[in-house]
């Protein structure tokens, strides 16, 4: 464990000087698009790290999570699954962060493809409730109830 973090700390700073878009400045001029990426990054490196996703900090470095080589491989599909966008194993290196890593990935989708919000910039209703159960804010035996509310909602012209 100690060997795979000081192997980490020596790529800390790679590919930060090369030409090209810094990811934070090309994701600029789409902070919701970058909330959306930072957002399926931590829940899937919190399911690889088995942690909630609350408990992954954007700008704490992998590493410092406990993110080894070997689960940052288990990782990459995931994010190439979720993301359509495919990462070599040294970018959990040089981008050390779901920020970091985030304006990367965001940089690197077509703008086709990158994740868009909802028309009202929120997200689907059963994608917030999904995720209250997951982060543990719901109690899944509510679903019914809470089901019932958003069908009268919705057939009344409302948006829960």
């Amino acid at each position: 464990m100690m060997r795979h973090r000081r192997l980490a700390r020596s790529f800390r700073g790679l590919g930060r000087g090369r030409p090209g878009p810094e990811p934070a400045a090309a994701a600029a001029g789409a902070p919701a698009q970058l909330r959306q990426v930072e957002d399926v990054l931590r829940e899937t490196l919190a399911e690889v790290l088995y942690m909630k996703p609350g408990d992954v900090g954007v700008n704490t470095p992998f590493v410092d999570l406990g993110m080894d080589s070997v689960m940052g491989v288990e990782w990459l599909p995931m994010i190439q699954q979720r993301l359509g966008v495919s990462l070599g194993a040294t970018k959990t290196y040089e981008y050390p962060t779901i920020r970091d890593l985030a304006g990367y990935v965001l940089a690197q989708m077509p703008a086709a493809v990158a994740p868009s919000s909802s028309p009202a910039g929120e997200p689907d209703p059963v994608d917030r409730w999904l995720q209250a159960i997951y982060e543990g804010r719901a109690d899944p035996a509510e679903a019914q109830q809470w089901l019932a509310t958003l069908e009268t909602e919705e057939t009344s012209g409302r948006t829960p």
